[in-house]
């Protein structure tokens, strides 16, 4: 299978220790990097990379532009998020439900990323003990 540059572009910025120059962004279809991107939910994740690494003016500036409001709205977000799940877990812990969670609302309660906006989280998934599956679900 092979790579488009919009692909290989993308796994640069997120993935290489290679620093990103701005001939990578020479011949690079731009409505199929920002496809790619949101369909990968990575667009928070590619602009807090080019931004650390000082990289951000190699987009066209409006698709920078665009970037930034996705970051900002995915942070703002993800901080509801954390709210609420720390909510769900006292009162799951109230009504003595043993529970975890997972996915993308662990790493980023976990601190992994270094800015929770770099993470898109869609809902707050957690694992709890099959048996109260029922009780959990009508507590809810």
């Amino acid at each position: 299978m092979k790579i488009c540059c919009e692909e290989k572009l993308i796994i640069k910025i997120l993935f290489s220790k290679k620093e990103i120059v701005k001939t990578d962004f020479i011949n690079i279809n731009y409505e199929k990097f920002l496809k790619i991107s949101s369909n990968h939910l990575i667009i928070p994740s590619i602009y807090l990379n080019l931004l650390n690494k000082k990289k951000l003016s190699y987009l066209p500036k409006d698709l920078a532009e665009y970037f930034k409001e996705i970051f900002n709205a995915n942070r703002t977000r993800n901080k509801l998020l954390i709210k609420e799940a720390k909510e769900l877990s006292t009162q799951l812990n109230k009504n003595n439900f043993k529970h975890f969670f997972i996915k993308g609302i662990a790493l980023i309660s976990l601190n992994i990323y270094d800015d929770i906006g770099a993470r898109m989280i869609g809902d707050i998934d957690f694992y709890f003990e099959k048996e109260k599956a029922i009780k959990i679900k009508s507590y809810l």
